[in-house]
């Protein structure tokens, strides 16, 4: 494949499917309750090197339906995935959990998380339509329509809970159809989603559509403005790539504690030749030195902001002297320390 094809297949895929870190933290905790093994579970699913401390993170949905699998086969329950989704709280899904309870309306709400769900690599991504006097939800996994049952389930049954943390109100829906076969025993469906529901080619729930209209308890929908400015800053982290973003983390923690900054430092750490981390950076449209210097940049200009010396900004960022740093900022910015400290975007 030439260079040239790679691009435009690399820009025609989709976002990778993922699971938020909240949403595994939470299934386990579930799994804790039913008082299972969570670190056989882990190790089964091979959670073992991801410990979802990042609640804006995410991981590939892959490791999730291999947890909802293992999880239910210990449970000895077909409705695993059903009552799973009743204990999941907006709270499990970050900073696009808290946009959606910030919302004025449900219809609100609905539509953040439409809006978002698809840039941010959710694995189940929903569809919001309105019609004359229903709202329907048609729910698609990045798996296909196919994807395992625990997980949809679960999605229906959240959306239900979903609905009564954000309007005190329960969502009963008028129509539930699945494309996975459900277990004989239907009351447990009924139980749960008040409603039996039928085989189809969709994954897809309706409801009435004055739920829309209702108010969101407790929102404070100014907050929002700061909630979409940290999904942006999100956005803008997973288009950059996970390689870049470790070595930036890495030379973030270097630059504090004057350790040794190299090519070929950061090659060792990451076990690859220099060459081949030259190569893996270019890929990603970037180069060692250009993350350096971002993160000079942007260690400098918070400095400048604090009022910070110029000679203890120097140091601290690695440069042999004032100097050298100034020539650099004037480079990055185009004005010099001194302009940037004095300038009108400066509050400082």
């Amino acid at each position: 494949m030439t260079g040239d094809a790679k691009k435009v297949t690399a820009a025609a895929n989709p976002p990778a499917p993922l699971v938020s870190n909240t949403l595994i933290r939470a299934t386990l905790a579930y799994a804790a309750f039913l008082g299972q093994d969570v670190a056989w579970l882990r190790e089964r699913a091979e959670l073992k090197d991801t410990d979802g401390s990042d609640p804006d993170g995410h991981i590939s949905e892959t490791y999730y339906d291999r947890l909802l699998f293992h999880s239910s086969v210990l449970a000895q329950d077909p409705f695993f995935g059903l009552r799973l989704g009743q204990q999941h709280s907006l709270r499990h899904m970050g900073v696009l959990g808290f946009l959606v309870m910030n919302s004025a309306t449900f219809r609100d709400a609905l539509r953040a998380y439409e809006r978002f769900q698809t840039a941010l690599g959710e694995s189940m991504i929903m569809k919001v339509d309105e019609l004359d006097t229903c709202c329907r939800i048609t729910i698609h996994c990045h798996g296909g329509e196919l994807s395992g049952r625990h997980r949809v389930e679960a999605f229906v049954s959240s959306l239900q809970a979903a609905t009564w943390e954000l309007t005190g109100k329960k969502l009963q829906y008028t129509r539930v159809t699945l494309v996975k076969d459900m277990p004989q025993n239907v009351n447990t469906y009924i139980e749960v989603l008040g409603i039996v529901p039928t085989l189809s080619s969709h994954n897809r729930v309706e409801f009435d559509a004055s739920y829309l209209d209702l108010k969101i308890v407790h929102a404070l929908p100014e907050m929002n403005y700061f909630f979409e400015k940290k999904i942006d800053d999100l956005l803008k982290a997973k288009q950059e790539g996970e390689l870049p973003r470790r070595i930036k983390r890495e030379i973030m923690r270097r630059l504090g504690s004057h350790l040794p900054i190299t090519l070929q430092e950061f090659a060792k750490i990451l076990a690859l030749s220099t060459r081949s981390l030259q190569l893996k950076l270019q890929e990603a449209g970037t180069s060692f030195s250009t993350l350096h210097e971002d993160v000079q940049k942007e260690f400098a200009m918070g400095f400048l902001r604090e009022g910070r010396p110029i000679a203890e900004i120097s140091y601290a960022l690695g440069f042999s002297e004032p100097s050298a740093f100034q020539r650099a900022f004037k480079r990055w910015t185009g004005e010099s320390p001194a302009q940037f400290r004095n300038g009108p975007g400066f509050t400082g």
